[in-house]
């Protein structure tokens, strides 16, 4: 693992972003989403924004979300095994200080997307870095739904949502995700610096 969190804050270091494959195993993706079940009836419509300026707003985002404790089981099998290395890692070869996390589970429904945005807040830079692991055994290019990063104002990496992927980038790039044609699932998370 600690190559793997080696290669993730040099790419971070190097080129804002990083992008792994079968970080999870079919099995492990598997037991996720019989996980990932249980908490879909506590999935809510997402929100913009924040604090007082949240809201919904469906014609930027369609996506729903269930916010993950870390006594979780999906947070336990998914992200624990790997996220202290990781922020030790990025915070010797990056300097972020980095020192408090949140994650989430996202489901994206058949015509779910979410428009153009930043995960930073304006005013509130203490998201540095985003994770995305997606959850997408069997998913195909029909099935929509990738992820655009805009690098640079000449750069876009488009991204499928394969399962088992792991997509890390700087908070304050923006991005997103196309409309999908299956159910598409993450776990999605932010590393930050509060």
């Amino acid at each position: 693992m600690e190559d793997i969190t080696q290669w993730i804050s040099h790419s971070i270091y190097e080129n804002g972003f990083c992008i792994l494959d079968d970080v999870l195993s079919l099995e492990l993706q598997t037991r996720l989403l019989h996980e990932l079940d249980s908490l879909k009836p506590n999935l809510t419509q997402a929100n913009i924004g924040q604090a007082a300026a949240k809201h919904l707003n469906s014609e930027v985002r369609k996506d729903k979300i269930h916010w993950l404790e870390p006594e979780t089981t999906l947070y336990q099998l998914a992200i624990h095994p790997f996220l202290d290395d990781l922020i030790t890692a990025i915070n010797r070869r990056c300097y972020l200080g980095i020192n408090e996390t949140e994650f989430m589970v996202a489901c994206y429904a058949p015509n779910d997307f979410y428009k153009k945005h930043r995960d930073a807040f304006v005013g509130n830079d203490a998201r540095k870095l985003t994770l995305i692991l997606y959850l997408n055994p069997n998913w195909k290019t029909e099935d929509g739904g990738e992820l655009i990063l805009y690098v640079s104002d000449s750069n876009a990496v488009t991204v499928a949502p394969k399962g088992g992927r792991l997509v890390v980038f700087e908070s304050y790039l923006e991005h997103e995700v196309l409309p999908t044609q299956n159910f598409r699932y993450s776990i999605t998370g932010w590393l930050k610096r509060v």
